[in-house]
């Protein structure tokens, strides 16, 4: 390597003064260029600062010769022949003297004629300065001449489809979205996610969802080319009837990838388009996938080559059939093919000849043949034009029709030439109306038609004209005038369009001098309305309750049919709905009423509100207009504009032409604040009066000197009561009382004392019966207690109680006290047979007579009358009505007894109310003591009992104050005592009900302990009821493992250690060992 170079170097000086110096310097080049450069196939060169070449390899001096020529060379003058001041900001050597980076550029065409590739690479000194750069060139000559190739075929590509007259588009076979559309395609800028469907048919989702024969999916099912007609929107969004031809474009895998799709317009002739794709060298094997049919033949007419589209057209499947048969075969005879080859022959190529052939499969097809003969051979396309014959032919017949149509139209049609400014054709209707003959419209300018003075003259109708050539279609309205100067309304429309290549105007004129005649009805009509309207005495508003309309039907959609159900769960609803009422015009009387100063403040002000008593009002017309009603009324109150509140009665409804919408409803309002502030003042009188009867009612059913109901009383409530009583099956008993010798304390200490004890004794009495028991002065000095709800015997209990009571109590005053005895008579429903209330009260009487005759200081109810009797029998009949009424009262008490049960239980639950912990910590016990007794083995009897006990075994702290219940510190040793005593509580309440007896010892000793240290009575051992025991045991553990108010609760773990602690002191051993097993297993 050292060898070459430094004979390289002597060569080079031999030529370039000053290198050996430069080499001498720079010993290290030598090495790097030996090593990396001078072999390589790239010309390689040494530039120093001033861009002089210091050294080249072998590829550089082939190229450039003229580089031995002369010493140090400028670089760009060698290569380009030009001076420093035209070289190229893009020059790579001097970026990287600039940058002392390397740098990279394409040359232009050097001086060899070549293009290359530059490379520079910096080599710098100790201080990071560049001394000189090495500069690779790679000749990209060959590379760029292809580049430019590819770059002139894809520009012809792409002109070649933009030059296209019909849309063509490249359609990606998944997603639809189009890939490649020339501008007759597509409006405006084509985004990735367009979609074909999306452009052609504005939907959003593909055609054949929406009923189309969509061409893409026919391709993809079949992957062959497919042709349908489509109905299109081109660029200004009119529909099109297009024929569209669709091929297939494959991948490697033969999977249909992209979808070539070109569209015919064939809305007015329907003919098929010759302009056709045949250039996208993007796409794989474009002749093959070619919308047309392409061949190749020899003279004889054997096919050398065909692509698909020729098979199809010639109904060869599949494509190499055809090859094996002559092009002649598809003439009608073989002189036909010999004269279009003697045609070719003399001409060298044929363009669009017609030609009908026979297909493979016996069918008679017009194609369309363009053939270039070269070398013998003949190249050929062939189109398939068989569907676009018979669009001529049907457009011809469709063009006779027209005819027909176009003079027999109900409408004037006239066709406007814009060139001349004359009427090119008028149909029949033109010359019926107008009265001119068909030589003199054509003479006509369409303006001539024109009433002829402002502002219907011909001046304004040129303006119209104007606008239509334009490309802008109008409608509009005008005055016409015949031949005979006659004058006719018309709706004129004038749309542009290209009739025979020509610039023309269509215009169809309509007669509607009935419906202007119409119009000014409705007009005159409107007017009076709306004269009617202003004028009204009524206050009238136009409402629009089109968006409540809107919700209520989104309601429905949402299956919602009860509105007023849903209302009520939603009356935010309410609120929103009267937000969406729009006031559209109010007459003067409304003004007025709501105290406006003009129309536009009522309308846009929104402090015209309902009043919130009104919302249910309100409620109500929206059921109704869910209810579909067209007519509603009602009365609301209201506010005005200035705030005041006043009473209205409206009514609105809905014209029939607006039901459906309502869009307008006529609402009136008639202020009725006077009336119904008369109707409030006359509420309030009769409330007084309603109070002032009562009054007097009390005052009438009063005893005057005792307070307490009177007899004109008992004759209305015993009746009632007796009712009740027989409805229910219920007890009623009335007792009777008069104070014995109560005439003699009159005599001896006068009326007015005896007034003063009769009112002592009636408030006594109070005191002393049930709150809903009834007192009544029978008489001087007897009473009547109705006592509803109890039986013979409690009767005679409580009126045991009372004369008890009053024997001991002093009446009178501070001078003179006497005590009182009394006769008392009870008798009771329905142990006593009566067939209504008074009977009751008569029975009472002759008792009560009976115990004042004997002497009076006792009570006597019927029973005791019987056993007076001197006859030592009884009736017979009586004897039967007591059996009867004592079966009766057996089958009465077992229907009641549960039902009993439950109340007592439920009775129970009122403790919750002042104790939640204990209504709570109930229910559990009741578990754990059930669990037990079935440890244990218990009778069901046993267990039920001992379960009912255990629901019932806190029953007592009814009595007890919520202060020491709810207490969160420990208990004084008072406080412990007034607890202790609700076990005792417990038994009182339910000793008066007969079965439940037997729960009672369950209940009273449920605190006593093992070791006799328990309460109330300090019972132990086996002493102590089972049942007790069990709910003992139950009753501590839940207490332990829940909060109570001055403490947390235990663990598990510590609750069941107290328990076997208290084993043997506090809780029978048998019971615990019986409920360890249960806790441990979790049973609960």
């Amino acid at each position: 390597m050292g060898k070459n170079l430094e004979k390289k170097t002597k060569v080079f000086k031999s030529h370039k003064t000053g290198i050996a110096m430069f080499m001498n310097r720079e010993k290290s080049i030598g090495k790097m260029v030996g090593k990396l450069l001078y072999d390589s196939n790239m010309g390689a060169v040494i530039i120093n600062p001033r861009m002089e070449l210091v050294w080249f390899n072998k590829v550089f001096e082939e190229g450039f010769p003229q580089v031995k020529l002369k010493a140090n060379p400028v670089c760009y003058k060698l290569l380009f022949s030009k001076s420093r001041k035209n070289i190229c900001d893009n020059c790579p050597a001097i970026k990287t003297f600039k940058t002392g980076k390397v740098s990279f550029s394409e040359t232009g065409v050097c001086s060899d004629g070549k293009i290359y590739n530059l490379t520079s690479t910096p080599k710098k000194d100790k201080s990071g300065k560049v001394i000189y750069v090495i500069e690779t060139m790679q000749d990209i000559t060959a590379r760029k001449a292809e580049e430019n190739k590819i770059l002139h075929q894809k520009e012809f590509l792409y002109s070649a489809i933009e030059s296209l007259s019909h849309p063509f588009y490249v359609v990606d076979a998944k997603d639809y979205t189009i890939k490649l559309a020339n501008s007759t395609a597509q409006l405006g800028e084509l985004s990735p996610k367009s979609t074909c469907y999306g452009i052609t048919h504005k939907s959003g989702r593909p055609c054949f969802k929406d009923g189309y024969p969509c061409t893409l999916q026919e391709v993809k099912k079949t992957k062959k080319p497919v042709v349908v007609e489509h109905v299109h929107y081109d660029k200004k969004g009119e529909a099109r009837h297009v024929e569209v031809h669709a091929y297939p474009i494959f991948d490697k895998k033969g999977k249909v990838m992209q979808i070539i799709e070109y569209c015919l317009d064939i809305t007015k002739q329907k003919k098929a388009q010759e302009a056709l794709n045949l250039s996208e060298k993007k796409y794989r094997d474009l002749t093959e996938n070619a919308i047309v049919g392409i061949y190749k033949t020899n003279l004889k007419g054997d096919i050398l080559y065909a692509n698909k589209a020729l098979a199809d057209i010639f109904d060869f499947m599949p494509l190499e059939k055809i090859m094996h048969f002559n092009m002649a075969g598809f003439y009608k005879s073989r002189n036909d093919y010999e004269a279009f080859i003697q045609l070719l022959k003399m001409k060298g190529k044929v363009e669009g000849l017609e030609l009908e052939i026979l297909t493979e499969a016996k069918i008679i097809k017009h194609i369309l043949v363009d053939a270039l003969l070269e070398d013998d051979e003949i190249s050929g396309m062939v189109m398939d034009i068989t569907r676009r014959k018979h669009a001529e032919r049907a457009l011809r017949e469709s063009e006779a029709n027209y005819s027909d149509i176009f003079n027999f139209a109900n409408d004037i049609i006239v066709i406007y030439d814009i060139k001349s400014a004359k009427v090119v054709n008028a149909n029949k209707k033109m010359l019926d109306i107008f009265a001119y003959s068909e030589l003199e419209i054509k003479k006509m300018d369409i303006c001539d038609l024109s009433l002829g003075y402002p502002p219907y003259s011909k001046k304004e109708l040129y303006n119209f004209v104007a606008e239509a050539i334009d490309g802008k279609p109008q409608v509009f309205e005008w005055r016409c005038k015949t031949k005979e100067a006659g004058l006719f309304w018309a709706e004129i429309s004038l749309k542009h369009i290209v009739l025979n290549q020509r610039q023309s105007i269509l215009a169809i004129i309509r007669d509607i001098s009935e419906r202007k005649k119409s119009e000014g009805m409705l007009h005159e009509s409107s007017r009076r309305y709306h004269a009617l309207f202003e004028d009204s005495p009524v206050a009238l508003l136009e409402e629009d309750f089109s968006n409540i309309k809107i919700f209520i039907d989104l309601l429905k959609k949402k299956g919602i049919v009860d509105f007023r159900a849903y209302f009520e769960a939603n009356p935010d609803a309410i609120t929103d709905c009267m937000s969406m009422v729009k006031i559209l015009d109010a007459n003067k009387s409304a003004l007025t009423l709501f105290e406006a100063d003009d129309k536009n403040t009522l309308i846009s002000n929104p402090k015209m509100t309902l009043a919130e008593e009104s919302l249910t009002m309100f409620k109500e017309e929206l059921i109704a207009i869910g209810e579909g009603k067209s007519v509603f009324d009602c009365e609301l109150i209201v506010f005005t504009l200035k705030g005041n509140k006043i009473d209205v009665y409206v009514k609105w409804s809905v014209p029939p032409i607006y039901e459906q919408t309502l869009a307008k409803t006529l609402v009136s309002f008639v202020n009725i604040t006077e009336r119904k502030h008369t109707e409030r003042k006359l509420k309030e009188i009769n409330k007084e009066l309603i109070k002032s009867s009562r009054r007097l009612n009390e005052l009438v059913l009063r005893d005057y000197h005792t307070g307490v109901y009177n007899h004109r009383y008992l004759a209305e409530v015993i009746e009632t009561e007796f009712v009740r009583a027989n409805r229910y099956t219920q007890s009623l008993s009335v007792i009777m009382l008069d104070i014995d010798y109560f005439k003699s304390i009159n005599k001896v200490y006068g009326h007015e004392f005896g007034d003063l004890v009769l009112k002592q004794f009636a408030r006594q009495l109070k005191r002393m019966v049930r709150r809903y028991d009834i007192i009544i002065r029978f008489g001087g000095e007897e009473f009547v207690i109705i006592c509803p709800g109890i039986d013979v015997s409690s009767a005679i209990n409580l009126s045991q109680r009372l004369s008890d009571a009053i024997s001991l109590y002093n009446f009178g005053n501070n001078d003179t006290s006497i005590r009182l005895k009394l006769s008392m008579s009870v008798v009771s429903y329905p142990e006593d047979r009566a067939a209504k209330g008074m009977e009751l009260v008569e029975l009472a009487d002759k008792i009560l007579d009976k115990a004042k005759y004997d002497g009076g200081g006792r009570v006597y109810s019927h029973a005791d009358i019987l056993k007076n009797k001197k006859e030592n029998y009884m009736d017979k009949s009586v004897e039967e009505d007591v059996s009867f009424l004592k079966g009766k009262l057996d089958k009465l008490t077992r229907q009641t007894n549960q039902s009993l049960m439950e109340a007592v239980f439920a009775f129970a639950k009122t403790i919750e109310l002042k104790d939640h912990y204990t209504g709570e910590h109930v229910e559990n016990t009741v578990e754990y003591a059930d669990s037990i007794a079935k440890a244990l083995m218990l009778s069901k009897e046993d267990i039920v009992l001992i379960r009912q006990a255990a629901a019932l075994h806190d029953l007592g702290k009814v009595g007890i104050s919520e202060k020491i219940l709810l207490k969160r510190t420990p208990l004084s040793g008072e406080e412990f005592e007034e607890i202790k005593k609700h076990p005792q509580i417990a038994v009182d309440i339910i000793r008066p009900v007969h079965f439940l007896r037997s729960m009672i010892p369950l209940m009273l000793y449920h605190h006593e302990k093992w070791d006799g240290t328990g309460y109330p009575s300090g019972l132990r051992g086996e002493d102590i009821p089972m049942g007790a025991r069990i709910i003992a045991i139950a009753d501590v553990y839940q207490a332990l493992i829940s909060d109570r108010p001055y403490r947390k609760a235990y663990s598990k773990d510590e609750a069941i250690k107290i328990i076997k602690d208290g084993a043997g002191s506090q809780f029978d051993p048998a019971i615990v060992n019986a409920f360890m097993p249960i806790l441990e297993k979790n049973e609960i």
